[in-house]
């Protein structure tokens, strides 16, 4: 069943009243017929969803929202060479972002840490400092 927003603007009919009444009076009965069965051909009938579901926004009355689970019956070939490419490709781009945003973030809660420590007067290691081991090392 078409959603009441397509229902009135997807059929055969619709089409053919939007002809021009000049050339339509002049097909016969045949004519009609063949040209509404042609429209119907031609029209892309949705193919049945195991799940529709259609809510509006009670707050916003131009948007909704439209849910559907079905089968995909489209009419394409499948390229399995090239979604394994876009999938790889995808899953490592994924991964570094991934791994980005977590090293960055790392980073960042850790001068956050350091920043605090350092204006709250807070010294984990009582007695030594990073200033020490380096003068250690230099001095050696």
């Amino acid at each position: 069943m078409l959603p009441p927003y397509k229902a009135m603007h997807n059929t055969a009919d619709y089409y053919y009243q939007q002809m021009n009444p000049a050339i339509e009076s002049g097909l016969n009965y045949e004519q009609k017929q063949e040209v509404k069965r042609l429209l119907r051909r031609a029209i892309n009938e949705p193919s049945k969803k195991l799940v529709s579901h259609e809510m509006c926004f009670f707050f916003l009355k131009r948007f909704y929202m439209v849910f559907y689970l079905g089968l995909d019956k489209r009419n394409c070939k499948k390229r399995t060479d090239e979604n394994r490419a876009h999938i790889l490709s995808g899953l490592f781009l994924t991964l570094g972002l991934r791994l980005l945003l977590w090293g960055s973030s790392v980073l960042l809660l850790a001068a956050v840490i350091s920043y605090s420590r350092t204006v709250l007067w807070i010294d984990f290691i009582q007695g030594q400092h990073i200033q020490d081991y380096f003068s250690i090392t230099i001095s050696n």
